[in-house]
C-alpha cells in the first residue's frame, strides 16, 4: 500500500512539473493526437478565441431581430479545409420558446438553435461550417437573432430584457494545409505586416553591434514605417544587435536587417540572398557590381523558419543604407518593386516640406474617397467620417454642408438628423416633406470643438415611420436616408502657434518635423527612441513617411529653421538640446542636478536621475514647435521616451512639461496654467533588483525536479531493502 502511495505521489509531482512549465498535461496528450494512421501529415489545426478574432470581450444582441457580423481573415499561408465554431451562448430567461439564434457564413444560413429555458443559463453550441463556404480572403460570419418576449413586436425592439450574450471565450477551430510561400518586394509590407493574420505581427529589426547615431537613423526610419503600416491587431516590434540575435528571435520573428553588409555580416548569415556579397559589396546576378553609393533591399525565406522572411535594408556605405531605408518607407516603393531585390541609385524625393496632399480650403466626401452613404431601417443610424487635418495648426472653424435626401414615408415629427464633431452634437434638423428631396444644410463648427490632427465628423439619422409604426422587415426598405458624396467641408486655420500641450501628442508634429538624435547614444536611449519612432509611425499613419531623421553632428542651426523639431538626448550628447534648454520654460542642469524656471531654482532630491519631456516654441523658428526628450543620463532619457512609446502612455500626458524619476514617478506641469499641474500622477513601473518572475519559475522547476529525484531514490532504496 505504501508503495502505491509513493507511485501516486510521483505522478502528481510530474503533473505539477508539466504545469509549472506552462503546458497542461491535457494539452500534451491532445497535441499527440489519435494514432489511427489516417491523418494527413501536411494538415494543421489551430484554435483562436472569439475575443481575439473580434477584439470584443463578448457579443451582446438586443432587440427583436438583432445581428452581429464579423470577418475572419484567412492567412496567405493557409489553404483552409475546415472551420468549427464553439459558441458559449446565454440569454434572457423571459424569451419565448419561438426565439432562435442563427449562424450565417458568407450570407448563407448554416445552423440555428432554439433559445429555451433549458439553455438560458448558458450552453456550448458547436457549429461545423461546410467546406464549400470557406472561400475568399476572409470569411463573413453573422450571428442573427429572432427574439420575442411579447405579442407587441415594437415593444420587443426597445425592451432591455430581450438579449442574447455570446462569450468572448467562445472559440473557432481551423483546419488548413500550409501553403508554400514565395516572398517578393511587391508584397510589402507583407510578410512583416500581415493584414490577413489573426495575431499581432512580430518583427525584430536587427542592427549593427554598437550602432552609432547615423546607423540608428535608418533603423528608426524603418521602425516608423512599420508602425504606420501596423493593423488594429498591433505590432510587437523589437530591436536587437546582430551579436544578440538568438535562435528564439530567428525562429519566431520576421527579421529586418538594417545596416551595411559588413556591419551585419550578411554574407555569412546563411541566408540565400538574391545578390551575392563579397568584401561588403553586392554583385548583380547577371554580372556587374552594384555601385557603392546605391541602396539595396532584399527579401529571402528565413533559413531558420521557412514560414518567415528575412529582409535586408542595406548597402556598402551608411549613405547607401539611408537611401534604402527612405525607399522602404516610401508608400510607392512596393507598387514599383518586383522580385526579391531592388537597387536604389538615387534618394527618394524629399517631401517633408510639401503641404498636405489634400487642400482643406474646400473639399467634399467624394474627394475624401467616399461614395453616397445610404442608411436603412427604423432607429439610429450613424455615419462617421475621420478628418485627418494637419497636425501643426489649430483649426479655426469647420463649415460642413450636408447634402442629403430621405424617404417620403418617414415620420416628420420623430425623424431627424444630428451633426456631431468629436462626439459633441453641433446642430440638428427634423426630416420632413420640405427636405425629402436633395437638400443642402450648412453647419459651422467653432474652434473650441476642434483640435489639430484627426477630428471625427458624425452624421446621425434617426428614422421612424409615419402613422402607426409596425416593426416588421417591410419597413427596412421604406425607412431610408442618403448622405450625398457632394457634401462639402471647408476648414480655416488659426495662424497663431498652438499652445504647447503634451496631451495633444503627436500634434503639432507632422510631416514637416525633423527628429534630431545624438550621434552616440546609450542602450536605453537607443531602445527608447526605437519605440517612440514606431509609435509615432502608428499615430501618424501615411504622414510618417514625410518626417526626417538626422543626427546632431550632421546638421547646423540653419537646418532647424522651417521645421517642427523633436530633439532627443542629454545636453552633453546633443548640443541642440543644450541650446534649446536655455529658453525652455523649465530648465534642467544635468551637472548640478537642478530644475529652475522664472520663480524657482530647486535641487533634485539626492541628486537622483530624472528624465524630462518638454514641449515649447522652437528658438530657431517661433512659428514652429519643439519637443525635448531629455534627461540627466542614458537611463533617464530612456524613461522619458517610455512616456511616448505606447498609446496608453501618451493618453496620460497633459500640460507642457513631464518629469519622470524613480521615486516620485510621473509629474505633469503646465507652466502656462500652473493650477492645472498634477504632481505626481502615477508611480513608475518598479525596477526591482530582486528576482524576476522567470527566475522564480526556474527555481520552482528545479525544486520539483529535485523532489522527483529524491522520491525515486527513496522508492529504489525501499525496494532494495526488502530484498
Amino acid at each position: 500500500m505504501k508503495r502505491k502511495w509513493g507511485v501516486l505521489l510521483s505522478i502528481w509531482v510530474l503533473i505539477g512539473l508539466f504545469w509549472s512549465l506552462g503546458t497542461p498535461l491535457t494539452q500534451v496528450l491532445a497535441d499527440a493526437g489519435p494514432d489511427n494512421g489516417e491523418e494527413d501529415p501536411s494538415a494543421s489545426t489551430t484554435t483562436y478565441l472569439l475575443s481575439t478574432i473580434t477584439n470584443a470581450s463578448e457579443i451582446v444582441l438586443n432587440g427583436s431581430s438583432p445581428s452581429y457580423t464579423f470577418y475572419i481573415p484567412v492567412s496567405q499561408q493557409w489553404q483552409l479545409t475546415g472551420m468549427d465554431l464553439h459558441l458559449q451562448v446565454s440569454h434572457s430567461d423571459v424569451l419565448r420558446e419561438n426565439s432562435t439564434l442563427t449562424v450565417q457564413v458568407n450570407n448563407i444560413p448554416v445552423e440555428s438553435v432554439q433559445l429555451t429555458d433549458a439553455n438560458a443559463g448558458g450552453s456550448q453550441w458547436d457549429v461545423t461550417v461546410p467546406t464549400e463556404l470557406l472561400t475568399g480572403d476572409s470569411i463573413r460570419v453573422s450571428l442573427v437573432g429572432f427574439m420575442r418576449i411579447s405579442d407587441i413586436i415594437c415593444d420587443d425592439i426597445e425592451n432591455t430584457a430581450n438579449w442574447v450574450r455570446i462569450s468572448g471565450e467562445s472559440s473557432v477551430d481551423f483546419s488548413y494545409n500550409p501553403q508554400p510561400i514565395d516572398f517578393s518586394l511587391d508584397q510589402l509590407p507583407y510578410p512583416l505586416i500581415q493584414s490577413r493574420s489573426l495575431e499581432k505581427d512580430q518583427v525584430a529589426i536587427v542592427t549593427p553591434a554598437d550602432a552609432n547615431g547615423e546607423e540608428m537613423t535608418s533603423v528608426f526610419t524603418v521602425a516608423g514605417m512599420l508602425g504606420a503600416a501596423s493593423t488594429w491587431r498591433g505590432l510587437d516590434l523589437s530591436t536587437v544587435s546582430i551579436l544578440g540575435l538568438t535562435d528564439t528571435v530567428k525562429t519566431t520573428s520576421e527579421l529586418v536587417l538594417v545596416g551595411t553588409a559588413d556591419r551585419l555580416n550578411l554574407a555569412s548569415l546563411g541566408v540565400d540572398w538574391s545578390l551575392s556579397i563579397s568584401g561588403g559589396q553586392f554583385a548583380q546576378p547577371g554580372g556587374g557590381t552594384v555601385a557603392k553609393d546605391a541602396g539595396v533591399i532584399m527579401v529571402a525565406a528565413s533559413p531558420w523558419n521557412a514560414g518567415k522572411a528575412v529582409i535586408a535594408i542595406t548597402g556598402t556605405t551608411p549613405e547607401a543604407v539611408t537611401k534604402a531605408a527612405l525607399a522602404f518607407r516610401n508608400s510607392q516603393f512596393a507598387s514599383l518593386a518586383r522580385g526579391k531585390y531592388a537597387v536604389i541609385s538615387t534618394s527618394p524625393q524629399d517631401l517633408t516640406g510639401s503641404t498636405d496632399a489634400l487642400s482643406w480650403a474646400k473639399t467634399d466626401l467624394e474627394t475624401l474617397g467616399y461614395s453616397d452613404q445610404k442608411v436603412n431601417g427604423i432607429g439610429d443610424q450613424t455615419i462617421s467620417i475621420p478628418l485627418d487635418l494637419p497636425n501643426g495648426v489649430q483649426p479655426k472653424e469647420v463649415k460642413v454642408t450636408v447634402v442629403f435626401n430621405h424617404s417620403p414615408f418617414i415620420s416628420s415629427d420623430r425623424s431627424y438628423l444630428v451633426l456631431s464633431m468629436n462626439g459633441i452634437p453641433q446642430a440638428g434638423l427634423y426630416l420632413n416633406g420640405e427636405n425629402e428631396k436633395r437638400t443642402s444644410w450648412t453647419v459651422t463648427v467653432p474652434t473650441d470643438q476642434l483640435m489639430p490632427g484627426t477630428n471625427v465628423l458624425s452624421i446621425l439619422f434617426t428614422l421612424h415611420m409615419a402613422n402607426t409604426e409596425v416593426c416588421t422587415e417591410d419597413y427596412y426598405n421604406q425607412a431610408w436616408a442618403v448622405l450625398n458624396r457632394q457634401s462639402s467641408i471647408e476648414v480655416t486655420f488659426d495662424t497663431d502657434p498652438v499652445q504647447p500641450d503634451l496631451g495633444n501628442y503627436p500634434s503639432p508634429f507632422g510631416q514637416d518635423t525633423l527628429i534630431v538624435l545624438p550621434q552616440d547614444m546609450g542602450k536605453q536611449e537607443r531602445q527608447g527612441i526605437f519605440q517612440v519612432a514606431s509609435q509615432l509611425g502608428a499615430l501618424l499613419g501615411a504622414r510618417a513617411q514625410f518626417m526626417q531623421l538626422t543626427t546632431a553632428n550632421a546638421i547646423t542651426a540653419d537646418d532647424l529653421k522651417g521645421h517642427s523639431l523633436i530633439l532627443v538626448g542629454t545636453p552633453e550628447t546633443n548640443g541642440f538640446v543644450a541650446e534649446a534648454m536655455k529658453s525652455a520654460p523649465v530648465q534642467m542642469d544635468t551637472v548640478s542636478r537642478t530644475l529652475k524656471n522664472d520663480v524657482f531654482d530647486l535641487s533634485v532630491e539626492d541628486g537622483q536621475t530624472m528624465g524630462m519631456l518638454q514641449e515649447m516654441t522652437s528658438p530657431w523658428d517661433d512659428s514652429k514647435s519643439l519637443l525635448l526628450i531629455t534627461g540627466v543620463d542614458d537611463q533617464s532619457v530612456g524613461w522619458a521616451t517610455e512616456l511616448l512609446s505606447t498609446s496608453d502612455a501618451v493618453k496620460r500626458l497633459s500640460g507642457n512639461v513631464a518629469l519622470v524619476d524613480k521615486k516620485n514617478g510621473l509629474t505633469l506641469l503646465n507652466t502656462y496654467e500652473p493650477e492645472k499641474s498634477v504632481s505626481p500622477v502615477t508611480q513608475l513601473e518598479t525596477r526591482s533588483s530582486g528576482p524576476s518572475g522567470l527566475v522564480l519559475e526556474i527555481a520552482l522547476v528545479i525544486l520539483l525536479v529535485v523532489i522527483v529525484v529524491l522520491l525515486i531514490i527513496i522508492l529504489v532504496r525501499r525496494r532494495v531493502s526488502k530484498h
